[in-house]
């Protein structure tokens, strides 16, 4: 009996912290899991989608094979390659979210493997240009138009299976590029 009671609070603890021990071990990612889950919408190329007070297009895309650094090349890496996405945003008669902005990344999912590349925060480092009437940042809150330009350093080879996820709110639009 004297084991008992030098250990009683040792084992309350211990009965109580199990369950929350569970809890943070399992529920946690659960609920965090449930809780991200977005909706995924197939987009046509060419086709527009209206989401968040505006009506998206993805007008053009275009890859740009990496040829390495130096003399005559375009500073790209070896093995990699850029992908241009266009995107143009017009104001439409609706509701305003209250999240004002939308994010894009590149995927693919070749090979039955899911892949995610974000934009390229700084275009210029590969001598690529920015229009100079375009965005690189997806702003929802001027009701006016804007073309959005996109970035993507990824492994060559990747254009041919790239869709662009544009997420609007609590929606993803995933869009086929127009290839030429």
């Amino acid at each position: 009996m004297t084991w008992l009671r030098r250990n009683l609070v040792a084992l309350i603890v211990i009965v109580l912290a199990l369950p929350a021990l569970a809890f943070v071990l399992v529920g946690v990612p659960v609920l965090d899991r449930a809780a991200h889950t977005q909706q995924v919408v197939p987009v046509s190329a060419g086709t527009t989608i209206e989401a968040g007070g505006y009506s998206f297009t993805v007008t053009a895309s275009q890859e740009f094979p990496g040829t390495g650094t130096g003399p005559g090349t375009n500073s790209i890496p070896t093995g990699s390659s850029l992908i241009g996405v266009l995107v143009d945003a017009e104001p439409v008669v609706g509701p305003v979210p209250d999240n004002n902005f939308c994010d894009a990344e590149l995927t693919s999912r070749a090979g039955g493997v899911d892949r995610v590349w974000r934009a390229v925060t700084s275009p210029s480092d590969f001598a690529y240009e920015v229009g100079d009437d375009r965005t690189t940042i997806c702003l929802l809150d001027d009701q006016e138009t804007f073309e959005l330009e996109q970035v993507f350093l990824v492994p060559a080879g990747v254009y041919a299976s790239a869709t662009l996820d544009l997420v609007v709110g609590s929606t993803t639009y995933r869009f086929e590029l127009p290839r030429e």
